[in-house]
This record gives C-alpha cells, sequence and structure tokens, in this order.
C-alpha cells in the first residue's frame, strides 16, 4: 500500500493514508510483541521462529522509515539517508549484541515500542493537521 500510494516521500499526503498507516502499524507492532512475549513466556520459541520473526523486523524497520519520511516531506537526499541509518543501525546492533552475546538486553525506552508510539501519534497529528501545514 505504500508504494501504491507514490514512489517519492515528498508532495501532500492524505489524511486518510496517515491513519491508514497509524492504524496498520500500531496493530503489527502490537502483535508483533504479543507473539514475542508468548513465546518467550512459554519457552516456545526456537531459533527459526526468531530468525523469521526479526526478518520481517527488518523489513518493516524500512517500510515504517519510508512511510515516516513521506510523513514528514524529508525528500531524497542526506536527510533521507541519515534518518535510514538512524532508524536501522540501532535495530541490526541489537540483533547482532543478541547473536554473539546470546541475550537481548533493552533498556526501559526501546525502539520497537517508543518508536512505535511516536509513529502513531505522529501519523495522527500530521493526518488531523495536514502534511501540507506541518512539514513545508
Amino acid at each position: 500500500m505504500v508504494y501504491l500510494y507514490g514512489f517519492t516521500t515528498e508532495g501532500p499526503i492524505d489524511g486518510w493514508f496517515l491513519v491508514w498507516s497509524a492504524l496498520a502499524f500500531l496493530i503489527y507492532n502490537t502483535i508483533d510483541n504479543i507473539d514475542g512475549k508468548q513465546a518467550r513466556r512459554t519457552g516456545s520459541g526456537s531459533p527459526l521462529g526468531m530468525l523469521f520473526d526479526h526478518g520481517l523486523d527488518a523489513c518493516t524497520c524500512v517500510i515504517i522509515n519510508i512511510m515516516y519520511q513521506r510523513c514528514v516531506q524529508i525528500g531524497s537526499g542526506w536527510r533521507a539517508l541519515l534518518s535510514m541509518i538512524m532508524s536501522s543501525v540501532p535495530f541490526y546492533y541489537v540483533n547482532l549484541e543478541a547473536y554473539y552475546l546470546g541475550v537481548m538486553t533493552l533498556p526501559t525506552l526501546t525502539g520497537p515500542d517508543t518508536a512505535g508510539i511516536i509513529h502513531f501519534f505522529l501519523f495522527m497529528y500530521t493526518a488531523y493537521y495536514g502534511s501540507e501545514a506541518l512539514w513545508q
């Protein structure tokens, strides 16, 4: 749906698309956190399940960043690259740390939870006030 809406990260964006994106990401984030917690609680997690889950998270990390760039009208260039790096590098670092140390330690404010809430409210705020009025 993100790519069907447009291939650029600049220009006006409709409020309905931002609301849809916010709700879709909130549902995805909630379900992703619930299934991981359930697998750890019941001890039913496996290396293959972890690989599959983190593989989907890696794809989602890029997609949500493209949605964020579209929301705040970043455009292309160094700002878009910096935004992509800032959202992707911590995710990959935490996964490499878990691979080599055998444990995933996350601080109180984590990317999956805190950034998910920030994205949700940013999308809803932009949907209400309009991308043209806020970010240009």
